[in-house]
């Protein structure tokens, strides 16, 4: 059951405007499921994290590696985008976001975490809505860039 206080909230997933086409196209798909498709997209991740998330085992809900889910973020501003916009890659203005309520933690093939799938050590999974409470909601709010420090700025990239 979805509390009052994330009643309202939605989860976040945002990607290149130059894979607009093939998301109206296929609907947004997992890493895994786009390689194995043969879709093509324009990548805005960095590498290194991306490598990590390939072999990193989600425990719970269907398991599998973070590249088996569409990846999606509590927060609408988040560390990544940051990093995006900085590495001057990619345009900010062709950044796009889906936006998905929060009801959907509910069904069966949701897992989250409670911090960024981007490091060595994994997060806490979680595969139940009754769970969110395990998530710093008052972090999520924020629309800070920077952190004080690296464990807050990990809890901001709540994912999958």
């Amino acid at each position: 059951m979805i509390t009052t206080e994330w009643s309202t909230r939605y989860a976040y997933h945002f990607t290149y405007i130059s894979n607009l086409e093939s998301v109206l196209d296929h609907g947004l798909l997992s890493t895994n499921a786009k390689i194995e498709a043969g879709i093509e997209h324009t990548n805005v991740a960095n590498d290194d994290i991306q490598a990590r998330r390939r072999e990193m085992a989600v425990t719970c809900g269907p398991g599998g590696v973070i590249h088996d889910y569409v990846p999606f973020y509590f927060a609408k501003r988040t560390p990544m985008l940051l990093s995006i916009v900085l590495s001057k890659n990619y345009n900010q203005k062709g950044i796009i976001y889906f936006a998905l309520p929060i009801t959907k933690v509910s069904e069966d093939s949701v897992v989250f975490t409670n911090s960024s799938a981007n490091t060595t050590v994994a997060p806490s999974f979680y595969d139940s809505a009754e769970s969110l409470h395990n998530i710093d909601l008052s972090l999520i709010k924020r629309m800070d860039w920077t952190y004080p420090t690296e464990a807050i700025k990990q809890k901001k990239w709540l994912k999958y």
